[in-house]
């Protein structure tokens, strides 16, 4: 009865799932130098859905793939940039 309680009380603090479906949209949307408050907010819900090892894993992952999308975008332009300079 005490384990119930206690899911149902982290269940309360926990935001509803349209919060999350936003910060999700927030998340997908996010270009370099905008605002981290959604990562964070969704980093506070994993961290208290799974616990903190977890959450670290979680936001380890979205920080490497935010990194690749900045190394991909900058690639993209260098290699737009040297064939515009070569016609």
């Amino acid at each position: 009865m005490a384990i119930v309680l206690a899911l149902m009380a982290a269940a309360a603090t926990l935001p509803a799932f349209a919060d999350v479906d936003a910060l999700l949209r927030e998340i997908a949307a996010y270009e370099y130098g905008d605002s981290l408050e959604a990562q964070m907010a969704m980093d506070a819900v994993i961290r208290e859905a799974s616990g903190a090892r977890a959450a670290r894993r979680f936001g380890a992952a979205v920080h490497r793939a935010a990194a690749i999308r900045r190394h991909l975008a900058r690639e993209t332009i260098r290699l737009y940039e040297t064939r515009r300079n070569r016609r």
